[in-house]
């Protein structure tokens, strides 16, 4: 049976609707990261759930020597078409972050723009933290960045409807049983798709802890991809977490 995540990412039409998170966010974050670890750039960074490639990228301009790994074939082909264009080494692999099997083999791993919690259980999504202290070297760093449960609990848009020059999208938003659902509708001429998001709504303190669970000890936090303090009212929850 396939999973939400198996279409939605497959479309045109997804980094469109993702388009607001653009490059100033992308090397924002990527400073961050960067400015936080110790040490040169001369690293292994692992891009988990890498998408189209814009943090993998930026890495690779930093001088780290970076692996993106995604299971979208659509994503990970504009991510090496922009690898070609801007003539940068990343080595891009398709592969489930449920399959990730690595040991003692990367500086950094970054799991970056909520691409967590899509998994039905608790035991599934934390899975991937113990598969990650696995992959990660001694004192190895993981930096997730998620939604802050607090802001989107108060501030979430339950609609909003966009037309663009071939089609419109209509998308609903809701909590239900912690967990943030986006319904999506796509419209055009010829006809009407529909797909949906469903992500686990974990809590600073509950990712945290499970962080700290799988032998990762939080060391830093942030509110912001400028490095800000994490309160109720920031947008992003930007934990550093190192190997214990």
């Amino acid at each position: 049976m396939s999973e939400w995540f198996d279409t939605w990412f497959e479309t045109s039409e997804y980094l469109e609707i993702y388009s607001h998170r653009n490059e100033e966010d992308a090397e924002k974050l990527s400073n961050l990261i960067s400015s936080q670890i110790p040490g040169d750039g001369n690293k292994s960074v692992l891009d988990l759930c890498c998408g189209a490639g814009r943090h993998s990228l930026l890495f690779a301009k930093k001088g780290f020597s970076v692996t993106g790994i995604d299971l979208s074939a659509n994503l990970l082909d504009h991510a090496r078409h922009r690898a070609a264009a801007e003539n940068l080494k990343v080595n891009f692999i398709r592969s489930d972050i449920r399959n990730l099997d690595y040991f003692n083999s990367f500086d950094i791993i970054v799991n970056l723009f909520t691409s967590f919690g899509y998994f039905e259980s608790d035991e599934q999504n934390f899975s991937i933290l113990r598969a990650i202290n696995n992959a990660l070297k001694p004192e190895g760093w993981f930096i997730i960045d998620f939604f802050n449960a607090d802001y989107l609990r108060n501030n979430l848009v339950p609609q909003s409807y966009r037309k663009y020059e071939n089609y419109a999208i209509e998308q609903r938003r809701s909590i239900s049983q912690n967990r943030v659902i986006k319904e999506i509708k796509i419209t055009d001429a010829q006809n009407v798709r529909r797909y949906f998001e469903s992500v686990r709504l974990y809590t600073p303190d509950e990712l945290t802890s499970a962080l700290e669970s799988e032998g990762l000890t939080m060391k830093k936090i942030f509110g912001d991809y400028s490095g800000n303090p994490l309160t109720k009212a920031s947008e992003r929850l930007i934990i550093f977490a190192q190997k214990s």
